[in-house]
């Protein structure tokens, strides 16, 4: 499982990319934070697969499945924190 706080700093990071110069740098980031949260979707795996790749074709559409996701497992992580 991911860590509030590390999801919290992704999603930020994400929210702060100025160039697309950075997307795969962050992406390998996100890629490796993911790597410790079970299940991750197959669309979420192939979208970072495809801005690390560099492919230009649907790169809004891919940054916007990684960090729906991401924020997802934030809201996740202060539900859990609610329930306890």
């Amino acid at each position: 499982m991911i860590f509030k706080d590390q999801a919290q700093q992704l999603v930020a990071r994400w929210e702060c990319v100025r160039i697309i110069n950075e997307v795969p740098t962050l992406a390998v980031h996100t890629a490796i934070a993911l790597s410790h949260v079970p299940d991750v979707p197959d669309h979420v795996l192939k979208a970072l697969d495809g801005l690390l790749d560099g492919e230009d074709d649907k790169v809004g559409r891919r940054i916007y499945d990684v960090l729906r996701y991401v924020r997802s497992l934030v809201e996740e992580n202060y539900r859990l924190e609610a329930e306890c």
